[in-house]
């Protein structure tokens, strides 16, 4: 990097800069909307750090945004630079004011740049989190859309990145006012027919208010906060409850539980044969009721497989886009690995592939294959996907047009044991349709669909709420003779050479080694 910005460049005094934020109070003008933050940088550095601190945002937005895109290996020297310079607590303050000031609206990569910045930089002090709070004074100035949301963005990362201490606790209660004024936006666009763009950016707020609402709400002492602020006055999620089944991209995402009435009792699923494996996700992700509609609000790349496998045949599903981000939606085996944490899902390993249309992609084996498509994917889109065994190719459609030749690579590795699967990054959701509905754009050509040839018992036809699950768990029965792997099947193999038994046929396919001794496993005996 050509920045010469250094930590030590900065005033290094927390108080003094407690100080300058509250004597240079904002004109409590809530009739302006600022549009920009450009009158807090005075408050906070002077007049040489705001250039030089300007200048290493912009060299480190291209950085980060390379991270997104899978091309960080060559930027460690950079990460670490931002590491070293966040620590200084006033620096930390001028990054997250020019990430909520910076970070544009239209941006499709914006809140996972943001995520990956607080993920990147250390934990906030306590007194930090009260300098950002003063300086920005939720309270008292009126702020545009976009730095509304910026800021709950910035405020639902922090909230995850510090669960459960007491400077998580601090941030919901000092912002819980602001996040409830901009839910009450929603009032004002229930009965709107048609969104204007204006209005789409209210609903994006709406949406990220939510979410860092759900964030503070993990910690039981911030929740009842929340809840005593809800109880006061009209509960502004009862409004948006409604807006849950809206064809609108934008208010379809808005998901919330009215009154305890559990979701999955509200869906006929008597036609549904397939859907999300929810025993099959990484543990981030979210799945609707139904098992079709998969979203992921954490600071990591949440992966999902079906509940059915194919070996043979030809076949596609379709997939709408509610939002416009890094996703990589595709097929993959059992073997294809989810390590949320480091960026790994579908497309990242020899057993799996996945159309990515933000980044313009086809990953296979975490190599980008470009694709011949002059824009990125958009609110709204429907992704087709066609795997034909028979043929050994896979084809990728957006809106009924096949967007690249077809891919092979994967049927070097794979003959077989193939399953839809898709992988999100931060604040993405999507709707699955394996054809329980006409499909939008349905290939010309012969294909079978995985909704009529898939199965699922009465009991699993919906995803249980995660509070009735573990209910469900704590009352379930595990036979001494059961499985140590699935706690089901029971004991009834050998393994050689080591002769232990505690796992089942099942399990036992999928290891190399022995779980209890490590050694390797030559063969197994069923008794």
């Amino acid at each position: 990097m050509n920045s010469s910005f250094s930590p030590e460049s900065s005033p290094s005094s927390s108080r003094s800069l407690v100080n300058s934020a509250d004597s240079n109070t904002c004109s409590p003008d809530s009739s302006k909307t600022k549009r920009s933050l450009n009158h807090v940088y005075p408050k906070i550095e002077n007049k040489n750090n705001t250039k030089q601190l300007d200048n290493f945002i912009k060299e480190m937005l291209p950085v980060v945004k390379s991270i997104l895109m899978k091309d960080n290996n060559q930027n460690p020297e950079d990460i670490l630079r931002l590491q070293e310079v966040s620590k200084d607590e006033t620096i930390w303050i001028s990054i997250m004011i020019r990430l909520i000031d910076k970070i544009s609206l239209a941006d499709q990569m914006g809140p996972s740049v943001i995520s990956i910045f607080v993920e990147e930089t250390p934990l906030p002090s306590k007194e930090q989190v009260m300098m950002l709070l003063n300086i920005l004074k939720l309270n008292e100035v009126k702020y545009s859309d976009k730095i509304n949301r910026n800021i709950l963005v910035v405020f639902s990362c922090l909230s995850e990145k510090i669960a459960g201490t007491n400077v998580a606790y601090l941030l919901a209660k000092e912002s819980i006012n602001f996040i409830l004024i901009c839910l009450r936006q929603g009032k004002y666009l229930q009965n709107v027919p048609e969104l204007s763009t204006r209005d789409k950016k209210k609903l994006d707020v709406i949406i990220f208010s939510l979410i860092a609402l759900e964030n503070f709400s993990k910690s039981t002492k911030s929740k009842f906060t929340i809840l005593e602020k809800l109880s006061k006055g009209d509960n502004p999620l009862k409004l948006l409850c409604s807006w849950s089944n809206s064809k609108d991209c934008y208010k379809h995402q808005i998901v919330t539980s009215e009154e305890h009435v559990y979701g999955f009792t509200k869906f006929d699923c008597s036609n549904l044969n397939v859907r999300l494996n929810d025993d099959d996700t990484s543990e981030n992700l979210k799945i609707s009721p139904n098992g079709l509609e998969a979203r992921n609000d954490a600071l990591s790349f949440e992966s999902v497989r079906s509940t059915i496998q194919v070996d043979d045949s030809c076949w596609y599903y379709e997939v709408t886009l509610l939002t416009n981000g890094i996703m990589q939606i595709g097929f993959a085996t059992k073997s294809a690995t989810f390590l949320n944490d480091q960026g790994f899902g579908i497309g990242d390993d020899q057993f799996s592939v996945g159309f990515d249309g933000c980044r313009n992609f086809i990953w296979y084996n975490a190599d980008p294959y470009p694709i011949d498509l002059d824009h990125q994917w958009k609110q709204g889109d429907v992704v087709g996907l066609l795997l034909n065994m028979d043929e050994k190719e896979i084809v990728f459609y957006l809106n009924g047009v096949q967007i690249s030749p077809s891919h092979t690579d994967m049927f070097r590795k794979v003959s077989k044991g193939i399953f839809p699967s898709a992988s999100l990054m931060s604040f993405q959701h999507i709707v699955f349709n394996f054809g329980t509905e006409p499909f939008k754009y349905a290939p010309n050509r012969t294909f079978k669909c995985f909704n009529e040839f898939g199965h699922l018992d009465e009991s699993n036809k919906f995803v249980l709420p995660k509070r009735l699950k573990l209910e469900r768990l704590r009352s379930t029965r595990i036979d001494e003779n059961a499985c140590s792997i699935c706690c089901e099947n029971p004991s009834n193999v050998i393994i050689q050479p080591c002769q232990h038994k505690m796992f089942c046929e099942a399990c036992t396919k999928r290891l190399s080694n022995c779980p209890i001794c490590r050694c390797s496993i030559e063969k197994y005996d069923i008794e």
